[in-house]
Protein backbone atom coordinates (compact mmCIF):
# COMPACT_ATOMS: atom_id res chain seq x y z
CA UNK A 1 0.00 0.00 0.00
CA UNK A 2 1.11 3.54 -0.69
CA UNK A 3 0.55 6.30 1.86
CA UNK A 4 -2.26 7.77 -0.24
CA UNK A 5 -4.02 4.39 -0.49
CA UNK A 6 -3.85 3.96 3.28
CA UNK A 7 -5.15 7.47 3.81
CA UNK A 8 -8.05 6.74 1.48
CA UNK A 9 -8.89 3.60 3.45
CA UNK A 10 -8.83 5.62 6.67
CA UNK A 11 -11.22 8.19 5.13
CA UNK A 12 -13.61 5.47 3.99
CA UNK A 13 -13.57 3.89 7.45
CA UNK A 14 -14.38 7.22 9.08
CA UNK A 15 -17.32 7.70 6.71
CA UNK A 16 -18.66 4.22 7.54
CA UNK A 17 -18.52 5.18 11.23
CA UNK A 18 -20.31 8.44 10.32
CA UNK A 19 -17.49 10.54 11.79
CA UNK A 20 -18.10 13.22 9.20
CA UNK A 21 -16.38 16.14 10.91
CA UNK A 22 -13.24 14.14 11.67
CA UNK A 23 -13.17 12.92 8.09
CA UNK A 24 -13.40 16.49 6.76
CA UNK A 25 -10.59 17.70 9.00
CA UNK A 26 -8.32 14.86 7.96
CA UNK A 27 -9.14 15.43 4.29
CA UNK A 28 -8.20 19.08 4.72
CA UNK A 29 -4.91 18.11 6.39
CA UNK A 30 -4.18 15.48 3.72
CA UNK A 31 -4.41 18.08 0.97
CA UNK A 32 -2.37 20.63 2.85
CA UNK A 33 0.85 21.48 1.04
CA UNK A 34 3.90 23.42 2.04
CA UNK A 35 4.22 26.67 0.09
CA UNK A 36 6.73 28.56 2.17
CA UNK A 37 9.18 28.15 5.02
CA UNK A 38 6.44 28.60 7.60
CA UNK A 39 4.81 25.43 6.39
CA UNK A 40 7.70 23.25 7.54
CA UNK A 41 6.99 20.88 10.44
CA UNK A 42 9.46 19.32 12.85
CA UNK A 43 8.85 15.61 13.41
CA UNK A 44 11.24 13.62 15.60
CA UNK A 45 14.11 16.00 14.94
CA UNK A 46 13.55 16.12 11.16
CA UNK A 47 12.04 18.99 9.20
CA UNK A 48 9.41 17.90 6.71
CA UNK A 49 7.72 19.75 3.91
CA UNK A 50 4.50 17.82 3.39
CA UNK A 51 1.20 17.11 5.06
CA UNK A 52 1.83 16.38 8.72
CA UNK A 53 -0.71 13.57 8.48
CA UNK A 54 1.26 11.93 5.68
CA UNK A 55 4.51 12.35 7.63
CA UNK A 56 3.03 10.71 10.73
CA UNK A 57 1.63 7.89 8.62
CA UNK A 58 4.96 7.26 6.91
CA UNK A 59 6.77 7.29 10.25
CA UNK A 60 4.22 4.92 11.81
CA UNK A 61 4.47 2.46 8.91
CA UNK A 62 8.26 2.41 9.20
CA UNK A 63 8.17 1.90 12.97
CA UNK A 64 5.52 -0.82 12.63
CA UNK A 65 7.66 -2.67 10.07
CA UNK A 66 10.71 -2.49 12.35
CA UNK A 67 8.70 -3.69 15.38
CA UNK A 68 7.20 -6.56 13.39
CA UNK A 69 10.68 -7.60 12.24
CA UNK A 70 11.82 -7.71 15.86
CA UNK A 71 8.79 -9.68 17.02
CA UNK A 72 9.22 -12.45 14.45
CA UNK A 73 12.98 -12.73 14.96
CA UNK A 74 13.03 -12.68 18.77
CA UNK A 75 11.65 -15.79 20.46
CA UNK A 76 8.69 -15.35 22.82
CA UNK A 77 9.53 -14.92 26.50
CA UNK A 78 8.60 -18.52 27.32
CA UNK A 79 11.23 -19.72 24.84
CA UNK A 80 14.12 -17.53 25.95
CA UNK A 81 16.69 -18.42 28.54
CA UNK A 82 16.06 -16.79 31.90
CA UNK A 83 18.51 -15.56 34.48
CA UNK A 84 19.61 -18.45 36.69
CA UNK A 85 19.13 -18.16 40.47
CA UNK A 86 22.88 -17.64 40.85
CA UNK A 87 24.55 -16.02 37.85
CA UNK A 88 28.15 -16.53 36.82
CA UNK A 89 29.23 -13.23 38.33
CA UNK A 90 27.37 -13.79 41.55
CA UNK A 91 25.03 -10.94 40.66
CA UNK A 92 21.76 -10.75 38.80
CA UNK A 93 21.02 -8.01 36.33
CA UNK A 94 17.39 -7.98 35.33
CA UNK A 95 16.33 -6.13 32.22
CA UNK A 96 13.37 -6.46 29.93
CA UNK A 97 13.94 -7.66 26.40
CA UNK A 98 14.11 -4.57 24.11
CA UNK A 99 11.23 -5.78 21.95
CA UNK A 100 9.09 -6.48 25.01
CA UNK A 101 9.86 -3.02 26.38
CA UNK A 102 8.70 -1.54 23.08
CA UNK A 103 5.53 -3.65 23.08
CA UNK A 104 4.76 -2.70 26.69
CA UNK A 105 5.16 0.99 25.80
CA UNK A 106 2.10 0.65 23.53
CA UNK A 107 0.17 -1.51 25.98
CA UNK A 108 0.94 -4.98 24.55
CA UNK A 109 2.28 -7.82 26.67
CA UNK A 110 3.35 -11.00 24.92
CA UNK A 111 2.07 -14.27 26.27
CA UNK A 112 4.43 -15.57 28.92
CA UNK A 113 6.03 -12.15 29.41
CA UNK A 114 5.60 -12.10 33.16
CA UNK A 115 9.09 -11.92 34.59
CA UNK A 116 10.79 -12.38 31.22
CA UNK A 117 14.30 -10.98 31.31
CA UNK A 118 17.16 -10.23 28.96
CA UNK A 119 20.31 -11.88 30.28
CA UNK A 120 23.63 -10.08 30.10
CA UNK A 121 26.15 -12.12 28.13
CA UNK A 122 28.41 -12.59 31.20
CA UNK A 123 25.51 -13.54 33.47
CA UNK A 124 24.40 -16.58 31.52
CA UNK A 125 25.78 -19.96 32.49
CA UNK A 126 27.10 -22.19 29.72
CA UNK A 127 25.28 -25.50 29.98
CA UNK A 128 23.33 -27.96 27.85
CA UNK A 129 20.34 -25.65 28.34
CA UNK A 130 22.12 -22.76 26.59
CA UNK A 131 24.35 -24.41 23.97
CA UNK A 132 24.34 -27.80 22.23
CA UNK A 133 27.22 -29.30 20.21
CA UNK A 134 27.24 -32.06 17.62
CA UNK A 135 28.94 -35.41 18.24
CA UNK A 136 31.32 -34.86 15.33
CA UNK A 137 35.09 -34.39 15.70
CA UNK A 138 35.71 -31.51 16.17
CA UNK A 139 32.23 -30.68 17.50
CA UNK A 140 30.11 -28.00 15.84
CA UNK A 141 27.49 -25.77 17.43
CA UNK A 142 24.00 -27.10 16.69
CA UNK A 143 21.85 -24.89 18.92
CA UNK A 144 22.57 -21.95 21.22
CA UNK A 145 21.18 -18.86 22.85
CA UNK A 146 22.20 -15.57 21.28
CA UNK A 147 24.56 -14.98 24.21
CA UNK A 148 26.36 -18.28 23.72
CA UNK A 149 26.45 -17.78 19.95
CA UNK A 150 28.24 -14.44 20.36
CA UNK A 151 30.63 -16.01 22.88
CA UNK A 152 31.34 -18.80 20.37
CA UNK A 153 32.08 -16.24 17.63
CA UNK A 154 34.46 -14.29 19.87
CA UNK A 155 36.06 -17.15 21.79
CA UNK A 156 39.85 -17.17 21.82
CA UNK A 157 41.58 -20.15 20.28
CA UNK A 158 41.59 -21.92 16.91
CA UNK A 159 38.19 -23.22 15.88
CA UNK A 160 38.08 -25.34 12.76
CA UNK A 161 34.50 -24.42 11.94
CA UNK A 162 34.76 -20.75 12.99
CA UNK A 163 34.68 -19.17 9.51
CA UNK A 164 31.83 -21.43 8.38
CA UNK A 165 29.83 -20.48 11.48
CA UNK A 166 30.55 -16.75 11.12
CA UNK A 167 29.54 -16.75 7.45
CA UNK A 168 26.28 -18.54 8.24
CA UNK A 169 25.40 -16.11 11.03
CA UNK A 170 26.18 -13.01 8.95
CA UNK A 171 24.00 -14.28 6.11
CA UNK A 172 21.05 -15.44 8.20
CA UNK A 173 21.03 -13.43 11.46
CA UNK A 174 18.02 -11.40 10.31
CA UNK A 175 15.93 -14.59 10.57
CA UNK A 176 16.45 -14.97 14.32
CA UNK A 177 17.50 -11.56 15.65
CA UNK A 178 18.09 -7.97 14.56
CA UNK A 179 21.38 -6.17 13.80
CA UNK A 180 20.68 -3.90 16.78
CA UNK A 181 20.34 -6.80 19.20
CA UNK A 182 23.45 -8.49 17.83
CA UNK A 183 25.43 -5.26 18.23
CA UNK A 184 24.14 -4.93 21.79
CA UNK A 185 25.49 -8.42 22.56
CA UNK A 186 28.85 -7.56 21.00
CA UNK A 187 29.02 -4.46 23.18
CA UNK A 188 28.27 -6.56 26.25
CA UNK A 189 30.99 -9.01 25.25
CA UNK A 190 33.52 -6.19 24.85
CA UNK A 191 32.72 -4.70 28.27
CA UNK A 192 34.52 -7.26 30.44
CA UNK A 193 33.22 -7.30 34.03
CA UNK A 194 35.58 -7.01 36.99
CA UNK A 195 35.17 -10.60 38.14
CA UNK A 196 36.27 -11.81 34.69
CA UNK A 197 39.37 -9.61 34.79
CA UNK A 198 40.33 -10.93 38.22
CA UNK A 199 40.56 -14.50 36.95
CA UNK A 200 44.21 -14.88 35.78
CA UNK A 201 43.39 -17.49 33.15
CA UNK A 202 40.52 -15.47 31.68
CA UNK A 203 42.38 -12.16 31.94
CA UNK A 204 45.13 -13.48 29.66
CA UNK A 205 42.60 -13.86 26.83
CA UNK A 206 40.87 -10.48 27.11
CA UNK A 207 42.83 -8.59 24.43
CA UNK A 208 42.48 -11.40 21.88
CA UNK A 209 38.79 -11.73 22.68
CA UNK A 210 38.24 -7.99 22.19
CA UNK A 211 40.04 -8.15 18.87
CA UNK A 212 37.62 -10.89 17.78
CA UNK A 213 34.70 -8.68 18.83
CA UNK A 214 36.10 -5.94 16.58
CA UNK A 215 36.53 -8.34 13.65
CA UNK A 216 33.00 -9.75 13.98
CA UNK A 217 31.59 -6.21 14.22
CA UNK A 218 33.57 -5.13 11.16
CA UNK A 219 32.21 -8.10 9.22
CA UNK A 220 28.71 -7.23 10.40
CA UNK A 221 29.13 -3.67 9.11
CA UNK A 222 30.47 -4.86 5.76
CA UNK A 223 27.59 -7.27 5.26
CA UNK A 224 24.57 -5.51 6.79
CA UNK A 225 25.26 -1.78 7.17
CA UNK A 226 23.09 -0.78 4.22
CA UNK A 227 20.13 -2.43 6.00
CA UNK A 228 20.72 -0.81 9.40
CA UNK A 229 17.76 1.05 10.85
CA UNK A 230 18.13 3.86 13.37
CA UNK A 231 18.13 1.42 16.29
CA UNK A 232 21.06 -0.52 14.79
CA UNK A 233 22.89 2.71 13.98
CA UNK A 234 22.52 3.84 17.60
CA UNK A 235 23.77 0.50 18.94
CA UNK A 236 26.78 0.64 16.63
CA UNK A 237 27.64 4.14 17.83
CA UNK A 238 27.30 3.00 21.45
CA UNK A 239 29.71 0.13 20.78
CA UNK A 240 32.21 2.44 19.07
CA UNK A 241 32.08 4.84 22.04
CA UNK A 242 32.76 1.98 24.46
CA UNK A 243 35.66 0.74 22.32
CA UNK A 244 37.11 4.25 21.95
CA UNK A 245 37.33 4.59 25.71
CA UNK A 246 39.41 1.41 25.80
CA UNK A 247 41.40 1.26 22.55
CA UNK A 248 41.48 4.12 20.06
CA UNK A 249 42.90 2.00 17.22
CA UNK A 250 40.12 -0.55 17.57
CA UNK A 251 37.56 2.26 17.45
CA UNK A 252 39.18 3.74 14.34
CA UNK A 253 38.90 0.34 12.63
CA UNK A 254 35.13 0.34 13.16
CA UNK A 255 34.78 4.00 12.19
CA UNK A 256 36.62 3.36 8.92
CA UNK A 257 34.42 0.37 8.13
CA UNK A 258 31.32 2.43 8.88
CA UNK A 259 32.43 5.34 6.69
CA UNK A 260 33.46 3.03 3.85
CA UNK A 261 30.08 1.29 3.79
CA UNK A 262 28.24 4.60 4.22
CA UNK A 263 29.94 6.00 1.11
CA UNK A 264 29.45 2.87 -0.93
CA UNK A 265 27.32 3.49 -4.00
CA UNK A 266 26.55 1.49 -7.08
CA UNK A 267 29.43 2.03 -9.45
CA UNK A 268 28.82 2.22 -13.15
CA UNK A 269 29.89 -0.96 -14.86
CA UNK A 270 32.29 -0.32 -17.73
CA UNK A 271 31.40 -2.45 -20.74
CA UNK A 272 34.49 -3.97 -22.36
CA UNK A 273 34.55 -5.68 -25.76
CA UNK A 274 30.76 -5.73 -25.95
CA UNK A 275 29.20 -6.81 -29.26
CA UNK A 276 27.56 -4.12 -31.36
CA UNK A 277 23.80 -4.01 -30.61
CA UNK A 278 21.65 -5.51 -33.36
CA UNK A 279 19.07 -2.75 -33.65
CA UNK A 280 16.85 -1.86 -36.63
CA UNK A 281 17.83 1.63 -37.80
CA UNK A 282 16.03 4.02 -38.03
CA UNK A 283 13.02 2.12 -36.63
CA UNK A 284 14.70 1.87 -33.22
CA UNK A 285 13.82 5.53 -32.59
CA UNK A 286 10.27 5.25 -33.89
CA UNK A 287 7.20 5.07 -31.62
CA UNK A 288 5.99 2.27 -33.93
CA UNK A 289 8.82 -0.02 -32.82
CA UNK A 290 7.65 -3.48 -31.76
CA UNK A 291 9.50 -6.43 -30.25
CA UNK A 292 9.03 -8.45 -33.45
CA UNK A 293 11.03 -5.85 -35.41
CA UNK A 294 14.16 -6.60 -33.37
CA UNK A 295 16.73 -9.36 -33.84
CA UNK A 296 16.03 -12.20 -31.42
CA UNK A 297 19.67 -12.19 -30.26
CA UNK A 298 19.37 -8.57 -29.14
CA UNK A 299 16.10 -9.28 -27.34
CA UNK A 300 17.95 -11.99 -25.41
CA UNK A 301 20.79 -9.60 -24.55
CA UNK A 302 18.49 -6.87 -23.21
CA UNK A 303 16.36 -9.35 -21.30
CA UNK A 304 19.52 -10.76 -19.76
CA UNK A 305 20.72 -7.30 -18.71
CA UNK A 306 17.35 -6.62 -17.05
CA UNK A 307 17.39 -9.98 -15.29
CA UNK A 308 20.95 -9.57 -14.07
CA UNK A 309 20.21 -6.12 -12.66
CA UNK A 310 17.56 -7.62 -10.39
CA UNK A 311 19.42 -10.88 -9.69
CA UNK A 312 22.69 -9.19 -8.69
CA UNK A 313 20.77 -6.87 -6.33
CA UNK A 314 19.18 -9.72 -4.30
CA UNK A 315 20.31 -9.46 -0.67
CA UNK A 316 20.44 -12.30 1.87
CA UNK A 317 17.51 -10.82 3.82
CA UNK A 318 15.29 -11.33 0.76
CA UNK A 319 15.83 -15.08 1.08
CA UNK A 320 14.98 -15.45 4.78
CA UNK A 321 11.69 -16.52 6.41
CA UNK A 322 10.13 -17.13 2.95
CA UNK A 323 9.69 -13.36 2.78
CA UNK A 324 8.81 -13.44 -0.93
CA UNK A 325 5.61 -15.41 -0.18
CA UNK A 326 4.61 -13.54 2.98
CA UNK A 327 2.58 -10.35 2.31
CA UNK A 328 3.82 -8.88 5.60
CA UNK A 329 7.49 -9.45 4.69
CA UNK A 330 7.31 -8.99 0.91
CA UNK A 331 8.85 -5.52 1.19
CA UNK A 332 12.13 -7.26 2.07
CA UNK A 333 12.22 -9.23 -1.20
CA UNK A 334 11.63 -6.56 -3.83
CA UNK A 335 14.44 -7.69 -6.17
CA UNK A 336 13.61 -11.39 -5.88
CA UNK A 337 9.91 -10.72 -6.41
CA UNK A 338 10.65 -8.50 -9.42
CA UNK A 339 12.74 -11.26 -11.00
CA UNK A 340 10.07 -13.86 -10.25
CA UNK A 341 7.36 -11.60 -11.68
CA UNK A 342 9.35 -11.22 -14.91
CA UNK A 343 9.66 -15.01 -15.14
CA UNK A 344 5.86 -15.29 -14.96
CA UNK A 345 5.40 -12.40 -17.40
CA UNK A 346 7.67 -14.03 -19.98
CA UNK A 347 5.94 -17.39 -19.56
CA UNK A 348 2.52 -15.81 -20.10
CA UNK A 349 3.78 -13.65 -22.98
CA UNK A 350 5.12 -16.78 -24.69
CA UNK A 351 1.78 -18.61 -24.49
CA UNK A 352 -0.38 -15.64 -25.46
CA UNK A 353 1.83 -14.61 -28.37
CA UNK A 354 1.74 -18.08 -29.94
CA UNK A 355 -2.01 -18.58 -29.43
CA UNK A 356 -2.78 -15.10 -30.76
CA UNK A 357 -1.75 -16.33 -34.23
CA UNK A 358 -4.92 -17.71 -35.83
CA UNK A 359 -3.20 -18.57 -39.13
CA UNK A 360 -1.19 -21.78 -39.03
CA UNK A 361 1.93 -20.34 -40.83
CA UNK A 362 2.00 -17.39 -38.40
CA UNK A 363 1.72 -19.72 -35.43
CA UNK A 364 4.61 -21.83 -36.73
CA UNK A 365 6.69 -18.69 -37.21
CA UNK A 366 5.93 -17.40 -33.70
CA UNK A 367 6.73 -20.73 -32.02
CA UNK A 368 10.03 -20.85 -33.94
CA UNK A 369 10.80 -17.31 -32.75
CA UNK A 370 10.40 -18.25 -29.08
CA UNK A 371 12.53 -21.37 -29.54
CA UNK A 372 15.27 -19.16 -31.03
CA UNK A 373 14.94 -16.74 -28.11
CA UNK A 374 15.21 -19.61 -25.63
CA UNK A 375 18.29 -20.86 -27.46
CA UNK A 376 19.98 -17.44 -27.28
CA UNK A 377 19.16 -17.10 -23.59
CA UNK A 378 20.52 -20.57 -22.87
CA UNK A 379 23.75 -19.74 -24.71
CA UNK A 380 24.08 -16.66 -22.46
CA UNK A 381 23.52 -18.80 -19.34
CA UNK A 382 20.35 -16.88 -18.52
CA UNK A 383 18.54 -19.88 -17.06
CA UNK A 384 15.82 -17.76 -15.48
CA UNK A 385 14.31 -16.40 -18.70
CA UNK A 386 15.29 -19.49 -20.69
CA UNK A 387 13.21 -21.66 -18.36
CA UNK A 388 10.42 -19.08 -18.29
CA UNK A 389 9.97 -19.70 -22.03
CA UNK A 390 10.64 -23.43 -21.90
CA UNK A 391 8.91 -24.51 -18.69
CA UNK A 392 6.34 -21.78 -18.14
CA UNK A 393 5.56 -21.23 -21.81
CA UNK A 394 6.25 -24.08 -24.23
CA UNK A 395 5.65 -26.90 -21.73
CA UNK A 396 2.28 -25.48 -20.73
CA UNK A 397 -0.59 -27.72 -21.87
CA UNK A 398 -2.05 -24.98 -24.09
CA UNK A 399 1.15 -24.95 -26.18
CA UNK A 400 2.51 -28.48 -25.84
CA UNK A 401 -0.72 -29.91 -27.30
CA UNK A 402 -0.26 -28.03 -30.62
CA UNK A 403 1.22 -31.09 -32.33
CA UNK A 404 0.65 -29.87 -35.89
CA UNK A 405 2.46 -26.60 -35.12
CA UNK A 406 5.36 -28.39 -33.41
CA UNK A 407 5.72 -30.92 -36.22
CA UNK A 408 5.89 -28.16 -38.82
CA UNK A 409 8.48 -26.18 -36.82
CA UNK A 410 10.71 -29.25 -36.53
CA UNK A 411 10.17 -30.11 -40.21
CA UNK A 412 11.31 -26.65 -41.30
CA UNK A 413 14.21 -26.23 -38.85
CA UNK A 414 15.98 -29.37 -37.77
CA UNK A 415 18.47 -27.42 -35.64
CA UNK A 416 15.63 -26.12 -33.45
CA UNK A 417 14.42 -29.66 -32.98
CA UNK A 418 17.91 -30.76 -31.93
CA UNK A 419 18.18 -27.82 -29.54
CA UNK A 420 14.78 -28.49 -27.99
CA UNK A 421 15.51 -32.17 -27.47
CA UNK A 422 18.83 -31.32 -25.79
CA UNK A 423 17.40 -28.86 -23.23
CA UNK A 424 13.86 -30.19 -22.69
CA UNK A 425 14.95 -32.17 -19.61
CA UNK A 426 16.27 -29.01 -17.91
CA UNK A 427 12.69 -27.97 -17.27
CA UNK A 428 11.83 -31.28 -15.62
CA UNK A 429 11.38 -30.79 -11.85
CA UNK A 430 11.71 -34.52 -11.10
CA UNK A 431 14.45 -35.69 -8.73
CA UNK A 432 14.86 -32.16 -7.37
CA UNK A 433 15.46 -30.65 -10.85
CA UNK A 434 18.54 -32.86 -11.28
CA UNK A 435 19.10 -32.04 -14.98
CA UNK A 436 18.86 -28.29 -14.39
CA UNK A 437 21.25 -28.42 -11.42
CA UNK A 438 23.76 -30.34 -13.53
CA UNK A 439 23.51 -27.74 -16.31
CA UNK A 440 23.98 -24.91 -13.82
CA UNK A 441 27.04 -26.51 -12.25
CA UNK A 442 28.65 -26.72 -15.70
CA UNK A 443 27.92 -23.07 -16.55
CA UNK A 444 30.63 -20.47 -16.13
CA UNK A 445 29.73 -16.91 -15.04
CA UNK A 446 28.29 -14.61 -16.12
CA UNK A 447 25.20 -16.62 -15.31
CA UNK A 448 21.66 -16.04 -14.06
CA UNK A 449 20.32 -19.13 -12.28
CA UNK A 450 16.64 -20.00 -12.20
CA UNK A 451 15.70 -18.60 -8.78
CA UNK A 452 12.66 -20.85 -8.45
CA UNK A 453 14.86 -23.82 -7.52
CA UNK A 454 16.54 -21.80 -4.77
CA UNK A 455 13.13 -20.75 -3.46
CA UNK A 456 12.06 -24.40 -3.39
CA UNK A 457 15.20 -25.38 -1.48
CA UNK A 458 14.70 -22.59 1.05
CA UNK A 459 11.02 -23.44 1.49
CA UNK A 460 11.96 -27.07 2.18
CA UNK A 461 14.47 -25.96 4.82
CA UNK A 462 12.06 -23.47 6.44
CA UNK A 463 9.17 -25.93 6.58
CA UNK A 464 11.28 -28.79 7.91
CA UNK A 465 13.31 -26.95 10.54
CA UNK A 466 12.30 -24.62 13.35
CA UNK A 467 14.24 -21.40 13.84
CA UNK A 468 14.13 -21.91 17.61
CA UNK A 469 14.20 -25.26 19.42
CA UNK A 470 13.64 -25.26 23.19
CA UNK A 471 14.43 -21.57 23.24
CA UNK A 472 17.75 -22.01 21.41
CA UNK A 473 18.65 -20.72 17.96
CA UNK A 474 18.80 -23.64 15.52
CA UNK A 475 22.29 -23.08 14.13
CA UNK A 476 22.10 -26.20 11.97
CA UNK A 477 19.17 -24.65 10.11
CA UNK A 478 21.04 -21.37 9.63
CA UNK A 479 23.93 -23.24 8.04
CA UNK A 480 21.58 -24.99 5.61
CA UNK A 481 20.05 -21.64 4.63
CA UNK A 482 23.52 -20.08 4.38
CA UNK A 483 24.61 -22.78 1.92
CA UNK A 484 21.73 -21.93 -0.41
CA UNK A 485 22.42 -18.18 -0.18
CA UNK A 486 26.10 -18.74 -0.91
CA UNK A 487 25.06 -20.76 -3.97
CA UNK A 488 23.28 -17.64 -5.24
CA UNK A 489 26.03 -15.16 -4.38
CA UNK A 490 28.71 -16.92 -6.45
CA UNK A 491 26.86 -15.82 -9.60
CA UNK A 492 26.13 -12.23 -8.55
CA UNK A 493 29.49 -10.56 -9.15
CA UNK A 494 30.32 -11.35 -12.79
CA UNK A 495 28.29 -9.02 -15.02
CA UNK A 496 27.47 -9.27 -18.74
CA UNK A 497 29.33 -7.36 -21.46
CA UNK A 498 26.32 -6.08 -23.40
CA UNK A 499 25.40 -2.53 -24.32
CA UNK A 500 22.00 -1.56 -22.85
CA UNK A 501 19.44 -0.39 -25.42
CA UNK A 502 16.80 1.63 -23.50
CA UNK A 503 14.20 1.46 -26.27
CA UNK A 504 14.22 -2.36 -26.26
CA UNK A 505 14.22 -2.61 -22.48
CA UNK A 506 11.25 -0.23 -22.38
CA UNK A 507 9.30 -2.58 -24.67
CA UNK A 508 10.18 -5.58 -22.52
CA UNK A 509 9.16 -3.70 -19.38
CA UNK A 510 5.68 -3.24 -20.86
CA UNK A 511 4.87 -6.95 -20.98
CA UNK A 512 1.45 -7.57 -19.39
CA UNK A 513 1.54 -7.99 -15.63
CA UNK A 514 0.95 -11.45 -14.21
CA UNK A 515 -1.53 -11.90 -11.36
CA UNK A 516 -0.99 -15.13 -9.40
CA UNK A 517 -4.62 -15.28 -8.30
CA UNK A 518 -5.67 -15.34 -11.97
CA UNK A 519 -3.47 -18.33 -12.88
CA UNK A 520 -6.21 -20.96 -13.11
CA UNK A 521 -8.54 -18.64 -15.01
CA UNK A 522 -5.83 -17.68 -17.54
CA UNK A 523 -4.74 -21.29 -18.05
CA UNK A 524 -8.34 -22.33 -18.65
CA UNK A 525 -8.93 -19.53 -21.17
CA UNK A 526 -5.71 -20.23 -23.06
CA UNK A 527 -6.40 -23.96 -23.19
CA UNK A 528 -9.84 -23.27 -24.64
CA UNK A 529 -8.29 -20.97 -27.24
CA UNK A 530 -5.68 -23.61 -28.05
CA UNK A 531 -8.44 -26.21 -28.58
CA UNK A 532 -10.26 -23.85 -30.92
CA UNK A 533 -7.35 -22.97 -33.19
CA UNK A 534 -6.05 -26.54 -33.35
CA UNK A 535 -8.80 -29.04 -32.47
CA UNK A 536 -7.81 -32.45 -31.22
CA UNK A 537 -7.59 -35.02 -34.00
CA UNK A 538 -8.20 -38.75 -33.71
CA UNK A 539 -5.24 -40.89 -34.75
Amino acid sequence: FTNNMLLQLIMQHLEVLELVQTSKELEKEKLRGATDKKSFYELKGRFIKESLLQAFLRSSIRETDELYDRIITEPPPSATATVPPQSVSGETKKTKSPVDEQLMSIGIVRQGDEGAEEVNIYDEERSENTIVYSDSKPPEVKKATLNQLVIELTEVGAQEHYHKLLEAILLTCRSFTTPARLLEKLRQRYEVPRWFQQDPEKAATILSMKLKVINVTRKLIENLYTDFNQDAEDKLNELIDVVRGDNVKFAETLEMAKKREGRRTLQAYIVVNAPEPKVPYPLICSPKLEIWHIDVEEIARQLTLMDFTDFSAIKPIELLNKAWSNPRLAHRSKNLIRLTDRFNQIALWTRRSILAQERFPDRVKRLSWFLKLSKSLRRMNNFNSHLAILSGGLHNASISRLRQTWDEVFRQTGDLMSYYMSVEAEANPERSSRRYRAALSNANPPCIPYVGVFQTDLTFIEDGNKTFESGLINISKQQLVSKVITGIQIYQNKAYDFHPVPQIQALLAQLPAFETRETEKIDRQLFQLSSQIEPRTEN
